[in-house]
């Protein structure tokens, strides 16, 4: 329960960088996204004084089959492993300090057509 001084954890919100910016042809994608990054720092400053961490992790194209239709080159995009470090990353910070929100680009720049 929150009330108990012990308590401790984290929430994890997988959300997109489309929750911070806009793209053709995807604002209901973006609309969506961009709700899930509010909620979460509304959260964060619901359950901060709990020892909870809750950060948003907000991935570029992420190589799955979400966007095997786009005609990216996947060996170039974020992998699904990158976004589980991300979490780890997350989860394993001191209790001193919680990244709310973690932005993952792809090293190489990918021109997506919608």
């Amino acid at each position: 329960a929150l009330n108990d001084p012990s308590t401790s954890g984290a929430i994890i919100f997988i959300s997109s960088l489309a929750g911070k910016q806009s793209f053709p042809t995807a604002s209901a994608y973006s609309a969506t996204k961009h709700g899930v990054c509010g909620f979460a720092k509304g959260v964060f400053e619901d359950v901060r004084a709990h020892n909870i961490k809750v950060t948003s992790i907000n991935p570029g194209f992420v190589d799955t089959k979400i966007v095997s239709g786009f005609g990216l080159d996947g060996s170039k995009m974020i992998q699904p492993a990158d976004v589980a470090h991300a979490v780890l990353f997350t989860v394993t910070m001191p209790a001193t300090c919680c990244p709310t929100d973690l932005d993952l680009t792809p090293q190489a720049r990918i021109k997506a057509e919608f």
